[in-house]
């Protein structure tokens, strides 16, 4: 028996093994675009191309969601602000290079 996918729904974009780590990345994309007030548990099960009850299976609801979605984003802030500051040996060039990769222009 030879079966054929008839549904028009888009190419999942995720891949089993990863489904916490794909909803954080893409709620902090939709943080980046959007805002944070076009983040939801919907949207980003949409966005990572999983059903929106996948997604309670890692974040028992948005509160859980947000606060993954901040200790990543002060997670990556900090590797920035680190590696902004690693090459500097004056204190003060350290101490400027990290403000540079706080606001973005490192």
């Amino acid at each position: 028996m030879i079966t054929v996918s008839t549904s028009k729904s888009p190419a999942r974009k995720y891949h089993h093994g990863g489904l916490r780590a794909e909803l954080v990345a893409q709620g902090l994309r939709l943080v980046e675009e959007s805002g944070v007030d076009a983040v939801s548990l919907r949207e980003v099960a949409r966005a990572a191309g999983v059903s929106a009850t996948a997604v309670y299976r890692h974040f028992p609801d948005k509160r859980a969601l947000m606060t993954a979605l901040a200790v990543e984003g002060t997670a990556r802030l900090t590797a920035a602000q680190d590696a902004a500051a690693a090459g500097e040996t004056d204190r003060k060039a350290a101490f400027d290079a990290t403000g540079h990769a706080y606001v973005g222009d490192a």
